[in-house]
Protein backbone atom coordinates (compact mmCIF):
# COMPACT_ATOMS: atom_id res chain seq x y z
CA UNK A 1 0.00 0.00 0.00
CA UNK A 2 1.32 3.66 -0.72
CA UNK A 3 0.41 4.47 2.88
CA UNK A 4 2.76 1.87 4.11
CA UNK A 5 5.49 3.11 1.67
CA UNK A 6 5.27 6.44 3.36
CA UNK A 7 5.22 4.88 7.22
CA UNK A 8 8.50 2.99 6.15
CA UNK A 9 10.16 6.00 4.02
CA UNK A 10 9.34 8.59 6.61
CA UNK A 11 10.67 6.06 9.59
CA UNK A 12 13.83 5.45 8.05
CA UNK A 13 13.90 9.08 7.26
CA UNK A 14 13.68 9.87 10.97
CA UNK A 15 16.17 7.49 11.72
CA UNK A 16 18.86 9.25 9.57
CA UNK A 17 17.52 13.00 11.20
CA UNK A 18 17.14 12.38 14.40
CA UNK A 19 18.84 9.25 15.07
CA UNK A 20 22.68 7.98 15.72
CA UNK A 21 25.01 6.31 13.32
CA UNK A 22 24.00 2.74 13.92
CA UNK A 23 19.85 3.41 13.36
CA UNK A 24 19.85 4.14 10.12
CA UNK A 25 22.10 1.26 9.07
CA UNK A 26 20.23 -1.36 11.47
CA UNK A 27 17.10 -0.07 10.36
CA UNK A 28 18.09 -0.19 6.87
CA UNK A 29 19.55 -4.31 7.42
CA UNK A 30 15.81 -5.08 9.16
CA UNK A 31 14.03 -3.47 5.54
CA UNK A 32 16.19 -5.68 3.68
CA UNK A 33 15.96 -8.24 5.46
CA UNK A 34 12.08 -8.27 5.06
CA UNK A 35 12.30 -7.93 1.27
CA UNK A 36 14.41 -11.21 1.55
CA UNK A 37 11.85 -12.76 3.52
CA UNK A 38 8.96 -11.89 1.04
CA UNK A 39 11.19 -13.30 -1.91
CA UNK A 40 11.89 -16.28 -0.22
CA UNK A 41 7.93 -17.25 0.37
CA UNK A 42 7.28 -16.23 -2.88
CA UNK A 43 10.03 -18.90 -4.20
CA UNK A 44 8.78 -21.54 -1.77
CA UNK A 45 5.00 -20.78 -2.62
CA UNK A 46 3.50 -20.06 -5.68
CA UNK A 47 0.20 -18.12 -4.19
CA UNK A 48 2.93 -15.73 -2.72
CA UNK A 49 3.96 -14.45 -6.25
CA UNK A 50 0.95 -12.79 -6.53
CA UNK A 51 1.62 -8.94 -5.89
CA UNK A 52 5.06 -9.61 -5.79
CA UNK A 53 6.01 -7.29 -8.37
CA UNK A 54 4.01 -4.28 -6.82
CA UNK A 55 5.48 -4.96 -3.38
CA UNK A 56 9.09 -4.66 -4.95
CA UNK A 57 8.05 -1.58 -6.55
CA UNK A 58 6.30 -0.22 -2.90
CA UNK A 59 9.62 -0.98 -1.22
CA UNK A 60 12.09 0.93 -3.69
CA UNK A 61 9.70 4.35 -3.95
CA UNK A 62 9.95 3.46 -0.12
CA UNK A 63 13.53 3.33 -0.02
CA UNK A 64 13.72 6.20 -2.57
CA UNK A 65 11.64 8.82 -0.83
CA UNK A 66 13.10 7.82 2.67
CA UNK A 67 16.81 9.11 1.15
CA UNK A 68 15.18 12.12 -0.31
CA UNK A 69 13.28 12.99 2.96
CA UNK A 70 16.60 12.62 4.92
CA UNK A 71 19.03 13.95 1.94
CA UNK A 72 18.82 17.82 4.37
CA UNK A 73 21.47 15.45 6.54
CA UNK A 74 22.93 12.69 4.44
CA UNK A 75 24.73 14.49 1.60
CA UNK A 76 26.96 16.06 4.62
CA UNK A 77 27.38 13.41 5.94
CA UNK A 78 28.20 11.62 2.54
CA UNK A 79 30.23 14.85 1.72
CA UNK A 80 32.17 14.80 4.68
CA UNK A 81 32.80 10.62 4.81
CA UNK A 82 33.97 11.29 1.08
CA UNK A 83 36.99 14.17 2.37
CA UNK A 84 37.65 12.45 5.44
CA UNK A 85 36.49 8.58 5.54
CA UNK A 86 35.67 7.41 9.09
CA UNK A 87 38.04 4.20 9.53
CA UNK A 88 37.27 2.06 11.93
CA UNK A 89 40.23 -0.29 13.43
CA UNK A 90 39.94 -3.68 15.67
CA UNK A 91 37.88 -6.86 15.70
CA UNK A 92 35.36 -6.50 18.29
CA UNK A 93 33.60 -9.33 19.17
CA UNK A 94 31.33 -10.83 21.82
CA UNK A 95 31.66 -14.41 22.96
CA UNK A 96 28.73 -16.18 23.63
CA UNK A 97 29.13 -16.40 27.38
CA UNK A 98 29.40 -12.10 27.16
CA UNK A 99 26.20 -11.38 24.65
CA UNK A 100 24.13 -13.82 27.56
CA UNK A 101 25.36 -11.37 30.32
CA UNK A 102 24.51 -8.71 28.63
CA UNK A 103 20.83 -10.18 27.69
CA UNK A 104 20.19 -11.80 30.75
CA UNK A 105 22.14 -11.06 33.89
CA UNK A 106 20.96 -8.25 35.94
CA UNK A 107 23.52 -5.04 35.72
CA UNK A 108 26.97 -4.20 37.47
CA UNK A 109 29.13 -1.28 37.70
CA UNK A 110 31.83 -1.10 34.92
CA UNK A 111 31.22 -3.66 33.28
CA UNK A 112 28.32 -4.63 29.90
CA UNK A 113 26.42 -6.83 31.82
CA UNK A 114 22.80 -6.12 31.54
CA UNK A 115 23.31 -3.16 28.45
CA UNK A 116 20.23 -5.05 26.66
CA UNK A 117 18.67 -6.83 29.73
CA UNK A 118 15.20 -8.77 29.03
CA UNK A 119 16.04 -11.04 31.49
CA UNK A 120 16.10 -15.00 31.25
CA UNK A 121 12.75 -15.57 32.05
CA UNK A 122 11.37 -14.20 28.51
CA UNK A 123 12.59 -17.61 27.19
CA UNK A 124 9.50 -19.57 28.47
CA UNK A 125 7.22 -17.66 26.30
CA UNK A 126 9.97 -17.76 23.53
CA UNK A 127 9.96 -21.35 23.10
CA UNK A 128 6.11 -21.28 23.28
CA UNK A 129 5.94 -18.70 20.44
CA UNK A 130 8.76 -20.85 18.40
CA UNK A 131 6.17 -23.43 17.87
CA UNK A 132 4.05 -20.69 16.02
CA UNK A 133 3.55 -20.94 12.17
CA UNK A 134 4.70 -17.48 11.98
CA UNK A 135 7.80 -17.57 14.09
CA UNK A 136 9.74 -18.94 11.65
CA UNK A 137 11.08 -15.69 9.93
CA UNK A 138 11.78 -14.20 12.95
CA UNK A 139 13.79 -17.02 14.79
CA UNK A 140 16.08 -16.37 11.17
CA UNK A 141 16.11 -12.93 12.10
CA UNK A 142 16.79 -13.22 15.75
CA UNK A 143 19.82 -15.90 14.65
CA UNK A 144 21.14 -13.52 12.19
CA UNK A 145 21.16 -10.27 14.70
CA UNK A 146 23.00 -12.82 16.89
CA UNK A 147 25.10 -13.58 14.72
CA UNK A 148 26.27 -9.85 13.98
CA UNK A 149 26.18 -9.26 17.46
CA UNK A 150 28.99 -11.39 18.31
CA UNK A 151 31.47 -9.79 15.88
CA UNK A 152 34.62 -10.99 15.58
CA UNK A 153 34.30 -13.56 17.98
CA UNK A 154 32.10 -15.86 16.08
CA UNK A 155 33.97 -17.81 12.83
CA UNK A 156 32.83 -17.08 10.68
CA UNK A 157 31.97 -13.32 10.76
CA UNK A 158 28.91 -11.56 10.05
CA UNK A 159 29.61 -8.00 11.25
CA UNK A 160 33.07 -8.52 9.42
CA UNK A 161 31.54 -8.99 6.23
CA UNK A 162 28.87 -6.62 6.55
CA UNK A 163 31.59 -3.80 7.29
CA UNK A 164 32.95 -4.99 3.99
CA UNK A 165 30.09 -2.59 2.74
CA UNK A 166 30.82 1.35 2.65
CA UNK A 167 27.68 2.29 4.48
CA UNK A 168 28.44 -0.11 7.82
CA UNK A 169 32.24 0.25 7.49
CA UNK A 170 32.62 2.86 10.26
CA UNK A 171 30.68 0.35 12.85
CA UNK A 172 32.38 -0.09 15.80
CA UNK A 173 30.50 -1.85 18.24
CA UNK A 174 28.57 -5.03 17.57
CA UNK A 175 26.39 -5.50 20.19
CA UNK A 176 24.28 -2.74 19.34
CA UNK A 177 22.35 -5.53 17.05
CA UNK A 178 21.39 -6.59 20.25
CA UNK A 179 18.66 -4.02 20.23
CA UNK A 180 16.91 -5.40 16.51
CA UNK A 181 17.81 -9.38 18.20
CA UNK A 182 15.33 -8.08 21.09
CA UNK A 183 12.91 -6.59 19.50
CA UNK A 184 12.77 -10.02 17.63
CA UNK A 185 12.88 -12.00 20.64
CA UNK A 186 9.98 -9.47 22.10
CA UNK A 187 7.73 -10.32 19.01
CA UNK A 188 8.61 -14.42 19.76
CA UNK A 189 7.63 -13.91 23.81
CA UNK A 190 4.26 -12.11 22.64
CA UNK A 191 3.38 -14.87 20.24
CA UNK A 192 4.19 -17.50 23.02
CA UNK A 193 2.17 -15.07 25.18
CA UNK A 194 -0.54 -15.57 22.60
CA UNK A 195 -0.56 -18.86 22.00
CA UNK A 196 -0.57 -19.81 25.69
CA UNK A 197 -3.39 -17.54 26.10
CA UNK A 198 -5.47 -19.36 23.49
CA UNK A 199 -4.97 -22.77 25.04
CA UNK A 200 -6.33 -21.39 28.16
CA UNK A 201 -9.16 -20.25 26.66
CA UNK A 202 -9.79 -23.15 24.18
CA UNK A 203 -13.08 -25.13 25.45
CA UNK A 204 -12.37 -28.67 27.05
CA UNK A 205 -12.78 -30.71 24.01
CA UNK A 206 -10.33 -28.86 21.99
CA UNK A 207 -7.51 -29.53 24.65
CA UNK A 208 -7.20 -31.68 28.10
CA UNK A 209 -6.89 -30.37 30.98
CA UNK A 210 -2.98 -30.68 31.14
CA UNK A 211 -2.58 -28.42 28.00
CA UNK A 212 -4.64 -26.18 29.46
CA UNK A 213 -3.11 -25.77 32.95
CA UNK A 214 0.34 -25.58 31.57
CA UNK A 215 -1.10 -23.21 29.39
CA UNK A 216 -2.12 -21.30 32.36
CA UNK A 217 1.03 -21.52 34.19
CA UNK A 218 3.12 -20.14 31.01
CA UNK A 219 0.38 -17.11 31.18
CA UNK A 220 1.39 -16.77 34.71
CA UNK A 221 5.35 -16.63 34.50
CA UNK A 222 5.66 -14.36 31.81
CA UNK A 223 3.57 -11.88 33.73
CA UNK A 224 6.00 -12.57 36.73
CA UNK A 225 8.62 -12.39 34.18
CA UNK A 226 7.48 -8.80 33.15
CA UNK A 227 7.20 -8.40 36.64
CA UNK A 228 10.53 -9.45 37.93
CA UNK A 229 12.36 -7.63 34.59
CA UNK A 230 11.51 -4.48 36.14
CA UNK A 231 14.26 -3.90 39.12
CA UNK A 232 17.03 -4.84 36.56
CA UNK A 233 15.70 -2.34 34.27
CA UNK A 234 15.21 0.46 36.80
CA UNK A 235 18.97 -0.61 37.88
CA UNK A 236 20.71 -0.54 34.54
CA UNK A 237 18.49 2.81 34.40
CA UNK A 238 20.22 4.40 37.62
CA UNK A 239 23.86 2.91 37.13
CA UNK A 240 23.84 5.04 33.57
CA UNK A 241 22.05 8.22 35.59
CA UNK A 242 24.55 7.99 38.50
CA UNK A 243 27.88 7.69 35.49
CA UNK A 244 26.92 10.88 34.49
CA UNK A 245 28.59 14.06 35.35
CA UNK A 246 26.36 17.25 35.05
CA UNK A 247 28.07 20.28 35.05
CA UNK A 248 26.57 23.88 35.60
CA UNK A 249 26.53 26.11 32.27
CA UNK A 250 28.60 28.70 31.73
CA UNK A 251 28.37 32.10 33.34
CA UNK A 252 26.85 34.46 30.77
CA UNK A 253 29.62 37.12 29.62
CA UNK A 254 28.04 40.64 29.20
CA UNK A 255 28.97 41.78 26.26
CA UNK A 256 30.22 38.91 24.44
CA UNK A 257 34.19 39.00 24.58
CA UNK A 258 35.94 38.46 21.09
CA UNK A 259 35.85 34.82 19.35
CA UNK A 260 39.37 33.46 19.85
CA UNK A 261 40.14 29.52 19.36
CA UNK A 262 41.24 27.17 22.28
CA UNK A 263 42.50 23.79 22.83
CA UNK A 264 40.16 23.31 25.34
CA UNK A 265 38.21 19.87 26.19
CA UNK A 266 35.96 18.19 23.35
CA UNK A 267 33.61 17.05 25.81
CA UNK A 268 32.97 20.53 26.49
CA UNK A 269 31.93 21.30 23.43
CA UNK A 270 28.45 22.63 23.90
CA UNK A 271 29.79 25.30 26.45
CA UNK A 272 32.08 26.43 23.23
CA UNK A 273 29.63 28.79 21.42
CA UNK A 274 28.35 30.41 24.46
CA UNK A 275 31.83 31.77 25.79
CA UNK A 276 32.81 32.48 21.99
CA UNK A 277 35.49 30.10 22.02
CA UNK A 278 36.15 27.34 19.68
CA UNK A 279 37.94 24.07 19.95
CA UNK A 280 41.39 22.86 18.38
CA UNK A 281 40.66 19.51 19.66
CA UNK A 282 38.44 17.54 17.26
CA UNK A 283 36.89 14.09 18.31
CA UNK A 284 39.08 11.78 16.57
CA UNK A 285 36.35 8.60 15.72
CA UNK A 286 35.41 11.71 13.72
CA UNK A 287 38.99 12.94 11.38
CA UNK A 288 37.35 16.13 9.93
CA UNK A 289 40.53 17.45 8.18
CA UNK A 290 42.54 20.00 10.35
CA UNK A 291 45.00 22.42 9.28
CA UNK A 292 48.33 22.26 10.47
CA UNK A 293 48.21 25.90 11.13
CA UNK A 294 45.80 26.02 13.61
CA UNK A 295 46.85 27.98 16.87
CA UNK A 296 45.23 28.47 20.38
CA UNK A 297 47.24 31.39 21.39
CA UNK A 298 46.60 34.00 19.30
CA UNK A 299 45.36 37.78 20.14
CA UNK A 300 43.37 38.21 17.02
CA UNK A 301 41.98 35.16 15.08
CA UNK A 302 42.32 36.97 11.50
CA UNK A 303 45.39 38.23 9.83
CA UNK A 304 46.62 39.94 6.95
CA UNK A 305 49.33 37.12 5.77
CA UNK A 306 51.74 40.13 3.93
CA UNK A 307 53.83 42.34 6.35
CA UNK A 308 52.81 45.46 6.35
CA UNK A 309 50.06 44.94 3.24
CA UNK A 310 47.06 46.30 5.43
CA UNK A 311 44.74 45.48 8.88
CA UNK A 312 41.76 43.19 9.66
CA UNK A 313 39.45 43.51 12.76
CA UNK A 314 36.64 41.38 13.51
CA UNK A 315 32.74 43.13 13.32
CA UNK A 316 31.49 40.19 14.13
CA UNK A 317 31.60 36.47 14.27
CA UNK A 318 29.07 32.97 14.34
CA UNK A 319 29.53 29.69 13.16
CA UNK A 320 28.57 30.02 9.74
CA UNK A 321 28.78 34.03 9.43
CA UNK A 322 32.24 36.05 9.66
CA UNK A 323 32.04 39.71 9.40
CA UNK A 324 35.28 41.35 8.56
CA UNK A 325 37.07 45.31 8.19
CA UNK A 326 39.60 45.51 5.24
CA UNK A 327 41.97 47.99 4.31
CA UNK A 328 44.60 46.67 2.13
CA UNK A 329 47.41 49.49 0.74
CA UNK A 330 48.01 46.64 -2.41
CA UNK A 331 46.60 43.09 -3.05
CA UNK A 332 46.92 40.46 0.02
CA UNK A 333 45.15 37.58 1.55
CA UNK A 334 43.07 37.93 4.74
CA UNK A 335 43.97 34.41 6.76
CA UNK A 336 41.08 33.29 9.25
CA UNK A 337 42.27 31.17 12.00
CA UNK A 338 40.49 28.08 11.22
CA UNK A 339 39.99 25.11 8.88
CA UNK A 340 39.48 25.70 5.08
CA UNK A 341 36.00 23.89 3.58
CA UNK A 342 34.65 24.21 -0.49
CA UNK A 343 31.46 25.91 1.50
CA UNK A 344 32.67 29.11 2.27
CA UNK A 345 31.41 31.63 0.18
CA UNK A 346 32.69 35.74 0.27
CA UNK A 347 31.23 39.42 -0.69
CA UNK A 348 34.58 39.53 -2.05
CA UNK A 349 37.60 38.18 -3.23
CA UNK A 350 38.31 34.57 -4.06
CA UNK A 351 38.39 32.23 -1.11
CA UNK A 352 41.36 29.68 -1.24
CA UNK A 353 43.15 27.27 1.19
CA UNK A 354 46.17 29.00 2.77
CA UNK A 355 47.77 25.84 4.06
CA UNK A 356 44.22 24.50 5.33
CA UNK A 357 43.53 27.34 6.77
CA UNK A 358 40.46 29.52 5.18
CA UNK A 359 41.87 32.42 3.52
CA UNK A 360 40.57 35.56 0.95
CA UNK A 361 42.75 37.09 -1.94
CA UNK A 362 41.29 40.84 -1.88
CA UNK A 363 42.65 43.72 -3.96
CA UNK A 364 43.69 46.94 -2.55
CA UNK A 365 41.18 48.88 -0.81
CA UNK A 366 39.17 49.56 1.83
CA UNK A 367 36.18 47.13 2.56
CA UNK A 368 33.29 45.39 4.71
CA UNK A 369 33.84 41.68 3.71
CA UNK A 370 31.40 38.76 4.65
CA UNK A 371 32.02 35.20 4.62
CA UNK A 372 29.16 32.49 4.79
CA UNK A 373 28.90 29.19 5.05
CA UNK A 374 26.88 28.25 2.48
CA UNK A 375 27.84 24.37 1.51
CA UNK A 376 26.06 22.89 -1.52
CA UNK A 377 25.49 19.57 0.19
CA UNK A 378 22.97 21.43 3.11
CA UNK A 379 21.50 23.80 0.50
CA UNK A 380 21.51 20.99 -2.12
CA UNK A 381 19.98 18.46 1.03
CA UNK A 382 17.40 20.77 2.02
CA UNK A 383 16.34 21.39 -1.99
CA UNK A 384 15.62 18.02 -2.56
CA UNK A 385 13.98 17.04 1.06
CA UNK A 386 11.59 19.67 -0.38
CA UNK A 387 10.76 17.91 -3.26
CA UNK A 388 10.69 14.74 -1.38
CA UNK A 389 8.34 15.90 0.94
CA UNK A 390 6.34 18.01 -2.24
CA UNK A 391 6.03 13.98 -3.37
CA UNK A 392 4.51 13.16 -0.02
CA UNK A 393 2.20 15.34 0.61
CA UNK A 394 1.00 14.43 -2.88
CA UNK A 395 0.49 10.96 -2.65
CA UNK A 396 -1.14 11.13 0.77
CA UNK A 397 -3.77 13.86 -1.22
CA UNK A 398 -4.19 10.89 -3.99
CA UNK A 399 -4.55 7.91 -1.98
CA UNK A 400 -6.89 10.20 0.90
CA UNK A 401 -9.53 7.58 -0.03
CA UNK A 402 -7.97 5.02 -1.90
CA UNK A 403 -5.13 3.71 0.44
CA UNK A 404 -4.34 0.37 -1.99
CA UNK A 405 -1.41 0.92 -4.89
CA UNK A 406 -3.27 0.58 -8.20
CA UNK A 407 -3.15 2.76 -11.38
CA UNK A 408 -3.21 6.28 -10.40
CA UNK A 409 -1.79 6.09 -6.85
CA UNK A 410 0.82 3.86 -8.11
CA UNK A 411 2.00 6.07 -10.40
CA UNK A 412 1.85 9.30 -8.17
CA UNK A 413 4.01 7.00 -5.04
CA UNK A 414 6.47 6.11 -8.82
CA UNK A 415 6.85 9.69 -9.97
CA UNK A 416 7.12 11.24 -6.15
CA UNK A 417 9.80 8.60 -5.32
CA UNK A 418 11.52 9.71 -8.51
CA UNK A 419 11.28 13.18 -8.04
CA UNK A 420 14.17 14.13 -5.09
CA UNK A 421 16.83 12.03 -7.87
CA UNK A 422 16.33 15.40 -10.42
CA UNK A 423 16.96 17.92 -8.45
CA UNK A 424 19.99 15.97 -7.00
CA UNK A 425 21.60 15.81 -10.65
CA UNK A 426 20.85 18.70 -11.45
CA UNK A 427 22.79 20.45 -8.76
CA UNK A 428 25.49 18.02 -9.22
CA UNK A 429 26.06 18.53 -13.00
CA UNK A 430 25.52 22.70 -12.89
CA UNK A 431 27.38 23.59 -9.70
CA UNK A 432 30.95 23.05 -8.67
CA UNK A 433 32.88 23.44 -5.17
CA UNK A 434 36.41 24.02 -5.30
CA UNK A 435 38.95 21.68 -3.81
CA UNK A 436 41.47 21.98 -1.94
CA UNK A 437 45.16 21.02 -3.70
CA UNK A 438 46.84 21.76 -0.68
CA UNK A 439 49.48 18.26 0.25
CA UNK A 440 48.46 15.86 2.89
CA UNK A 441 50.89 17.38 6.00
CA UNK A 442 51.90 15.84 9.49
CA UNK A 443 52.03 17.48 12.53
CA UNK A 444 54.78 18.78 12.46
CA UNK A 445 54.16 20.52 9.05
CA UNK A 446 56.22 18.84 6.70
CA UNK A 447 54.06 16.35 3.62
CA UNK A 448 52.91 12.95 3.88
CA UNK A 449 54.09 11.59 0.45
CA UNK A 450 57.65 12.38 -0.27
CA UNK A 451 60.30 11.03 -2.28
CA UNK A 452 62.64 9.34 0.16
CA UNK A 453 62.81 9.33 3.63
CA UNK A 454 64.61 12.03 5.73
CA UNK A 455 68.28 12.59 6.44
CA UNK A 456 69.78 10.70 9.27
CA UNK A 457 66.46 7.96 9.49
CA UNK A 458 67.57 4.17 10.69
CA UNK A 459 67.36 2.17 7.75
CA UNK A 460 65.12 -0.57 7.76
CA UNK A 461 64.03 -2.39 4.35
CA UNK A 462 61.56 -4.32 6.50
CA UNK A 463 59.09 -6.34 3.90
CA UNK A 464 55.87 -7.27 4.64
CA UNK A 465 53.23 -9.71 2.60
CA UNK A 466 49.91 -7.38 1.42
CA UNK A 467 52.66 -5.12 -0.66
CA UNK A 468 54.08 -3.03 2.16
CA UNK A 469 57.54 -2.33 3.40
CA UNK A 470 59.33 -0.40 6.08
CA UNK A 471 61.74 1.53 4.63
CA UNK A 472 63.07 3.66 7.45
CA UNK A 473 62.53 5.04 11.30
CA UNK A 474 63.52 8.05 13.74
CA UNK A 475 62.85 9.30 16.85
CA UNK A 476 62.83 13.25 17.68
CA UNK A 477 65.61 11.70 20.67
CA UNK A 478 66.35 8.48 22.49
CA UNK A 479 66.77 9.82 25.36
CA UNK A 480 63.45 11.92 25.89
CA UNK A 481 62.93 13.24 29.64
CA UNK A 482 60.11 11.90 31.57
CA UNK A 483 56.61 13.39 31.53
CA UNK A 484 57.49 14.91 28.03
CA UNK A 485 56.86 13.87 24.52
CA UNK A 486 58.81 12.53 21.68
CA UNK A 487 58.12 12.13 18.05
CA UNK A 488 58.32 8.88 16.38
CA UNK A 489 58.28 9.05 12.20
CA UNK A 490 57.83 5.71 10.44
CA UNK A 491 58.45 5.70 7.06
CA UNK A 492 56.36 3.38 4.54
CA UNK A 493 56.00 2.38 0.83
CA UNK A 494 53.74 0.37 -0.95
CA UNK A 495 53.82 -1.92 -3.85
CA UNK A 496 51.61 -0.55 -6.61
CA UNK A 497 48.86 -2.98 -5.69
CA UNK A 498 48.53 -3.82 -2.05
CA UNK A 499 46.02 -5.51 0.34
CA UNK A 500 43.11 -4.02 1.37
CA UNK A 501 42.21 -3.10 5.02
CA UNK A 502 45.68 -2.99 6.67
CA UNK A 503 46.19 -1.24 9.59
CA UNK A 504 49.38 -0.67 11.29
CA UNK A 505 50.24 -2.21 15.09
CA UNK A 506 52.46 -0.59 17.21
CA UNK A 507 53.78 -2.04 20.85
CA UNK A 508 56.07 0.25 22.70
CA UNK A 509 57.34 -2.41 25.63
CA UNK A 510 59.26 -2.61 28.41
CA UNK A 511 61.44 -6.03 29.05
CA UNK A 512 59.23 -7.36 31.03
CA UNK A 513 56.71 -6.59 28.50
CA UNK A 514 54.63 -3.76 30.20
CA UNK A 515 54.24 -0.22 27.75
CA UNK A 516 51.57 0.85 25.55
CA UNK A 517 50.09 0.37 22.00
CA UNK A 518 49.70 2.54 19.48
CA UNK A 519 47.58 0.73 16.64
CA UNK A 520 46.00 3.04 14.21
CA UNK A 521 45.23 2.81 10.44
CA UNK A 522 45.75 6.12 9.20
CA UNK A 523 49.04 7.55 8.49
CA UNK A 524 49.98 10.83 10.19
CA UNK A 525 46.94 10.52 11.02
CA UNK A 526 45.17 11.88 7.46
CA UNK A 527 46.16 9.21 4.61
CA UNK A 528 45.09 5.39 4.67
CA UNK A 529 47.54 2.95 2.86
CA UNK A 530 44.75 2.30 0.06
CA UNK A 531 44.65 5.46 -0.77
CA UNK A 532 48.41 6.42 -1.10
CA UNK A 533 50.44 6.65 -4.30
CA UNK A 534 52.89 3.60 -5.12
CA UNK A 535 56.65 4.14 -5.27
CA UNK A 536 56.65 7.10 -2.63
CA UNK A 537 57.90 7.13 0.79
CA UNK A 538 54.67 7.71 3.34
CA UNK A 539 55.54 9.45 6.11
CA UNK A 540 53.84 8.23 9.47
CA UNK A 541 54.31 10.73 12.33
CA UNK A 542 53.13 10.58 15.88
CA UNK A 543 53.67 11.89 19.76
CA UNK A 544 54.71 9.55 22.20
CA UNK A 545 54.17 10.47 25.54
CA UNK A 546 57.29 9.40 27.80
CA UNK A 547 55.25 8.02 31.71
CA UNK A 548 56.20 10.08 34.58
CA UNK A 549 57.33 7.25 36.44
CA UNK A 550 59.82 5.93 33.65
CA UNK A 551 63.03 7.50 34.41
CA UNK A 552 65.78 5.25 33.78
CA UNK A 553 63.52 2.62 31.75
CA UNK A 554 64.19 1.34 28.13
CA UNK A 555 61.49 1.52 25.87
CA UNK A 556 61.48 -0.50 22.55
CA UNK A 557 59.15 0.04 19.90
CA UNK A 558 57.88 -2.87 17.63
CA UNK A 559 56.28 -2.07 14.46
CA UNK A 560 53.55 -4.58 12.30
CA UNK A 561 50.99 -4.57 10.08
CA UNK A 562 47.40 -6.93 10.56
CA UNK A 563 43.83 -6.69 8.41
CA UNK A 564 42.39 -4.54 10.57
CA UNK A 565 38.98 -4.63 8.59
CA UNK A 566 39.37 -8.23 7.32
CA UNK A 567 39.75 -10.71 10.39
CA UNK A 568 42.36 -9.47 12.41
CA UNK A 569 45.65 -11.62 12.11
CA UNK A 570 48.87 -10.12 11.23
CA UNK A 571 50.52 -9.91 8.15
CA UNK A 572 53.52 -12.06 7.57
CA UNK A 573 56.71 -10.54 7.60
CA UNK A 574 58.65 -11.93 4.91
CA UNK A 575 61.82 -9.95 5.19
CA UNK A 576 63.25 -7.95 8.43
CA UNK A 577 65.47 -6.11 5.80
CA UNK A 578 68.42 -4.57 8.43
CA UNK A 579 65.68 -4.89 11.30
CA UNK A 580 65.58 -7.09 14.32
CA UNK A 581 62.81 -9.88 13.70
CA UNK A 582 60.31 -10.40 16.27
CA UNK A 583 57.68 -13.07 15.23
CA UNK A 584 55.73 -10.60 12.65
CA UNK A 585 56.98 -7.73 13.91
CA UNK A 586 59.89 -5.31 13.72
CA UNK A 587 62.12 -3.40 16.25
CA UNK A 588 61.92 -0.40 14.67
CA UNK A 589 63.43 2.30 17.54
CA UNK A 590 64.59 2.26 20.73
CA UNK A 591 64.56 4.90 23.87
CA UNK A 592 65.96 5.15 27.50
CA UNK A 593 64.41 8.03 29.35
CA UNK A 594 66.43 10.29 31.84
Amino acid sequence: AARAALVAAGAMAWCVGMGGTYAAPIAALWGAFEVGERLARAAQRPRAREGLLPGLGTALSAALLAAGLAAVRLWPIVDTLAEAPRIIGGTPGNAGDALARMLFTGPHEKTHDGEFFVGALVMLPVALGLASRRAASLAVGAAMWGWLAGGYAVRPSAFALLRELPLYSTLRYPERFLLPFTLALATLAALGVTRAELLARAPRVRASSRRRFWSRGALLLSAAALLLDVGPLARQHALHADGRTLAAPPVAIEPPPPFHQARGNRWGLAYYEPLQRGSLSCWEAYPVPESPLLRGDLAQEERVLEAGAGSVHERAWSPDVLELDVDLSRPATVVVNQNWHSGWRSSAGDVVSEGGLLAVELPAGKRSLTLRFRPRSAFGGALVSLVALAGVILVVWRTRRRPVVSGREGVALGVAAVAPVVPLVALLALTHEPVSHEPLRAMDGRPVVVDAPPPGAKALGARFAGGVTLEAASLSTTHPAAGTDLVLELDWRRDAVIDKGLGIFMHVELPDGAGMNGDHVLLSSVLDLEDAPAGKTLRDVMPLWVPEDAPGKTYKIYVGLWRVRRGGERLDLLDPGAAERDAQRVLADSFTVR
